[in-house]
């Protein structure tokens, strides 16, 4: 009996190390176990993800739908710009003239500029060019040709504007109611850059200058024909004028009579 009992004994304490190693085993295997499952957890978060970065596709699909809309819109603008062609290479204008380039305008003046024009001319972009050859014209410019030296200021002649009706050069008159036309000539053509007409109402205490226009009615013949118009005065009014003519090379020449002037009175 003793001995069986020291057996007993000894058989428990080797359960009791048994079941301690088993323990300590048993803890790393559990482990893993959560591991695991923390994985999966991962796994399942981005197995999730990916149907809502699927979902998206059909909103950049229909973006790309739009980009190809607005392609077919740029498309469809072609035939417009395409429809122009033949009417640029059909321009007869780009290909040559309509004719020969042989009337060139007039021979004119610009200023105290000569200008003549090149016969025949050149066809540029299936125009006829003309361009000018140019002289500058010391005593000034008639029909394209250079004039000679001012020379000449008379002829000059008053009528009551709007009328026949003659206002004496000296002494002369004419009725309140009505301006007088002062008409004069100078020579050579083109010769005269300014003419100017000076009066005085109150016997040169003032003076009034009036730039004459070139009159175009003035007659056949060699001279420049100029003309303005002395305002009506009132009743009783004495006036006096003169003429002055400045040609393009700064000569100046008078037309006053003789230095007495010319007048008349408003009645």
């Amino acid at each position: 009996m003793t001995r069986a009992f020291a057996l007993s004994l000894f058989a428990l304490a080797g359960c009791t190390n048994t079941i301690t190693t088993v323990g300590d085993l048993a803890a790393p295997d559990f482990a893993p176990e959560n591991s695991d499952l923390a994985a999966r957890a991962d796994l399942a978060a981005l197995d999730f993800a990916a149907p809502r970065d699927l979902a998206q596709a059909p909103n950049d699909l229909a973006a790309a739908t739009n980009d190809l809309t607005a392609q077919s819109n740029d498309l469809a603008h072609a035939p417009n710009d395409l429809s122009q062609a033949p009417q640029d290479l059909s321009s007869p204008a780009d290909l040559a003239c309509s004719g020969p380039c042989t009337n060139p305008p007039a021979n004119d003046c610009q200023g105290a500029t000569a200008r003549a024009f090149p016969n025949p001319g050149s066809c540029n972009a299936g125009q006829c060019d003309y361009p000018p050859f140019t002289t500058s014209c010391q005593y000034g410019c008639y029909q394209g040709v250079c004039s000679a030296q001012l020379s000449f200021v008379g002829n000059r002649a008053a009528f009551q504007t709007g009328t026949a009706n003659s206002v004496g050069l000296v002494g002369g008159s004419a009725p309140s109611t009505n301006s007088v036309s002062v008409i004069v000539q100078t020579y050579p053509h083109g010769a005269a850059q300014m003419v100017q007409l000076f009066y005085t109402t109150d016997n040169f205490a003032s003076t009034n200058p009036l730039t004459m226009l070139a009159d175009p009615n003035t007659p056949p013949g060699n001279n420049d024909q100029w003309y303005a118009i002395i305002p009506a005065q009132s009743m009783g009014t004495h006036i006096i004028w003169y003429l002055l003519a400045t040609g393009w090379d700064g000569t100046q020449i008078y037309d006053s009579n003789g230095g007495a002037n010319y007048d008349y009175t408003s009645n």
